[in-house]
């Protein structure tokens, strides 16, 4: 920048000297006064001719000046041209280097959600799965009022490879899965049996929609229905949050919908802390209304095998007025013991049911899961 300067200053002081130094040709006498009187062309001199001649040949100060000053400052823009403003280079690599931040730690949280919702099989997994596979599920569980119970589940699913894979067959005698209100804290007992048709419409990273046509035994009497469910994904910084709709038919109690959000943030790099706010609304006439909650969940993996969930929830009813049903605390210890497709489960909780007028309710659970057949 130096020399651009330098030769700005140079020619700048050209022009100067050009403006204040006498033209050539002209003389120290001082003008001569106009009087107002004509003079004859015919008086002029050759060597007044000559003078003239002179002083119109002579150089043109103000055009001179002109160019030297438009020459200086070419010569700085075009020097220009070629720096670069290290504020700005400084910018452009700082926003690129936040913007490969934001994808690796958006990248670590849907992974770590992932990881953590396939341990403890939740839900939005199962039901997204598109593999065939076989679940046989053991469980024990004791409360304070409700005694001890056990039961042995299957859950079986098979991709039709015929129907582009887009289309499975679902059979099992698990609680529905749309109930997803106190599903470790409800009975065990399960007579009901369900056979369903399942067709994934479309399946991204970010979106995913299907519908089932299905028959429910319950009791051995047969309740057809049908559910649509969208499921969005919203990907953040350090969060992601899923937003996931139901509405289901059945033909014994009528329609259900249902809406939930699970909002993950990371801590600590592994840790997961999940608020999942949930509104049911039934249409059925021993349960009518509406009924909603917000579980707060935090998953803390203790290795690459198991992790511990610790739960606090409550729930709400609309019928027969608004009102609390229940409220209370959970922890679940799972791991898996064998090659990934034999899962154990450890769990308790202490609770406060409307139903036993909100006094002390603790309980525990104990689970063995084995899978057969993919369910990577």
């Amino acid at each position: 920048m130096e020399h651009i300067f330098k030769k700005s200053f140079t020619a700048l002081m050209m022009a100067l000297s050009l403006w204040v130094s006498p033209v050539s040709g002209a003389t120290g006498d001082e003008p001569q006064k106009d009087t107002g009187q004509s003079t004859p062309s015919s008086s002029s001199t050759p060597a007044a001719e000559e003078s003239s001649g002179e002083k119109d040949s002579g150089p043109d100060v103000t055009e001179m000046f002109r160019s030297a000053v438009l020459d200086a400052t070419g010569a700085v823009a075009d020097e220009a041209k070629g720096l670069t403003d290290p504020a700005v280079e400084l910018g452009k690599d700082a926003v690129e280097k936040y913007s490969e931040e934001h994808e690796y730690i958006s990248r670590k949280v849907t992974q770590t959600a992932e990881w953590l919702d396939d341990l403890f099989k939740a839900s939005r997994n199962i039901e997204e799965e598109n593999t065939s596979w076989l679940r046989i599920s053991a469980q024990a569980r004791s409360e304070v009022g409700r005694g001890a119970d056990m039961n042995i589940s299957t859950d079986l699913r098979l991709v039709l490879p015929t129907l582009e894979k887009r289309t499975s067959l679902i059979i099992s005698n698990l609680a529905d899965e749309a109930d997803t209100r106190q599903a470790e804290t409800a009975p065990l007992a399960n007579n009901d049996v369900t056979a369903s048709l399942r067709h994934i419409f479309s399946e991204t990273e970010t979106f995913n929609f299907r519908a089932d046509a299905a028959m429910r035994y319950v009791n051995l009497r047969p309740d057809p229905f049908g559910r649509l469910r969208f499921r969005v994904t919203l990907p953040g910084e350090d969060t992601e949050t899923n937003l996931t709709t139901r509405l289901t038919w059945f033909s014994t109690t009528g329609f259900e919908a249902q809406a939930v959000a699970d909002f993950d943030v990371k801590f600590f790099r592994k840790d997961l802390l999940r608020l999942s706010p949930e509104i049911n609304w039934y249409e059925a006439k021993d349960k009518p209304g509406v009924y909603y909650g917000a579980p707060l969940r935090y998953f803390q993996p203790l290795g690459k095998k198991d992790a511990i969930m610790y739960e606090t929830f409550v729930w709400f009813s609309s019928y027969p007025v608004n009102q609390v049903d229940d409220y209370g605390f959970r922890a679940s210890y799972r791991r898996s013991v064998y090659k990934g497709w034999v899962y154990a489960e450890i769990g308790a909780w202490l609770r406060f049911p409307r139903e036993r007028d909100f006094s002390q309710t603790p309980g525990a659970i104990i689970k063995l899961d084995t899978y057969f057949g993919h369910t990577d």
